[in-house]
């Protein structure tokens, strides 16, 4: 991992208290990344990252504190300006506003859905597109539990504003599930992310399923379903963990080998077997989140996404100096554009003499944004 990622990473530690440390302590923490911010080169990496990390603080973490993290905002914002804080400081606003929609949503139906005369708890957090990572939206068949909470929100708040459209981010919600199979006298609770209790669920009309038909009931490709049954199960052979309620699931692999993701024959199961050899399970407890991190494809497309930025960024910035300067020679184009953009990512004075003749040559869809005038020397075209 580079310096930047690193830092968001320890920001993300520190801010959600996972270190443990007294008040003095993590303002110390906090003090010492932006000391350190303050010398960094990729601050567009660091900003990345530390949004990403940010949404799900909010979104997952229980136990989130606000202070802290309008704390961090203002000491980001005091050395890299409004601009770099701009939607940090507005995903901080739509949490605190959700307030109010909770509030009305417990008017129109007591914040709870009837499902079967059983009584669901729902609470949604209603995000701002522009605000917030592009998350990507899963299409998964949810079991008609969870349908069930989809349609009662969204006729909730399509009444309250029409022309918003809802589009549900499975991926970043959690769920509380019984477990009624566990031979207990009470029944524990478990809360796992949404796309988990989906899973979790198909095992109330069947005891077992193939991988295969658990992929085709829930629509979700084999790849991308893999992490979620491995985050839940793991062969009958290897059934004894330190920690048995992580393990809600078993399933017989074929010889490929533990590590290997499991395969379209494969058979899943609950874990009654197991966890019955479980002296008493806590009656509450959290599995591991595997959305709260960022990792594998995620850390991919995010460092794609910031290469894209960048030449976003040169470009535009070769655009607002050239309709400044109408007409400007290369060289001196060239050094502005580096000078401007290095507080955010280091530039190659290379790469923009690169962009600066693709703008000539027309590199977007409304044509040449240059024209070239001389040997070394270019003209703005409105």
């Amino acid at each position: 991992m580079a310096t930047s990622e690193l830092m968001a990473d320890y920001s993300d530690h520190v801010l959600k208290d996972r270190l443990k440390k007294t008040e003095e302590d993590t303002q110390l923490c906090l003090d010492n990344v932006v000391a350190l911010f303050a010398h960094l080169q990729e601050k567009d990496v660091f900003r990345c990252f530390y949004q990403e990390l940010l949404g799900k603080r909010l979104l997952l973490h229980d136990k989130v504190k606000l202070d802290w993290e309008r704390i961090m905002i203002q000491k980001l914002k005091a050395l890299a300006g409004a601009q770099y804080t701009n939607k940090m400081e507005k995903m901080l606003m739509d949490n605190s506003m959700q307030q109010e929609s909770d509030e009305a949503f417990e008017e129109f139906c007591g914040a709870k859905v009837d499902y079967n005369g059983t009584d669901i708890k729902l609470e949604v957090q209603v995000l701002t597109r522009a605000n917030w990572p592009s998350y990507s939206i899963t299409d998964m068949k949810v079991p008609p539990e969870i349908q069930s909470c989809v349609d009662k929100y969204t006729e909730f708040y399509t009444a309250r504003h029409d022309r918003t459209v809802l589009a549900w981010i499975h991926t970043l919600g959690k769920a509380q599930i019984e477990l009624i199979f566990v031979s207990q006298k009470r029944k524990p609770t478990v809360t796992v992310s949404v796309v988990q209790a989906a899973l979790m669920m198909q095992f109330n009309q069947t005891p077992s399923i193939t991988y295969s038909e658990l992929c085709s009931r829930l629509g979700l490709a084999p790849r991308f379903l893999a992490k979620y049954v491995k985050g839940l199960a793991s062969e009958e052979q290897t059934v004894r963990r330190k920690k048995p309620e992580h393990q809600l699931l078993c399933y017989t692999h074929q010889p490929a080998g533990p590590s290997a993701d499991p395969s379209p024959d494969d058979v899943i199961s609950l874990n009654v077997k197991g966890l019955a050899k479980v002296k008493q399970l806590k009656n509450r407890y959290q599995m591991p989140l595997l959305e709260a991190k960022v990792a594998g494809k995620e850390q991919a497309d995010l460092l794609q996404r910031i290469q894209r930025e960048r030449v976003m960024n040169i470009d535009a910035q070769i655009v607002r100096i050239m309709k400044a300067r109408q007409r400007m020679k290369i060289s001196l184009l060239v050094m502005q554009v580096v000078d401007d953009l290095r507080h955010l990512f280091p530039v190659m004075a290379s790469f923009v003499t690169q962009r600066v003749k693709q703008l000539a040559d027309g590199a977007y869809d409304e044509g040449p944004i240059l024209k070239l005038v001389a040997d070394d020397e270019y003209e703005y075209l409105a």
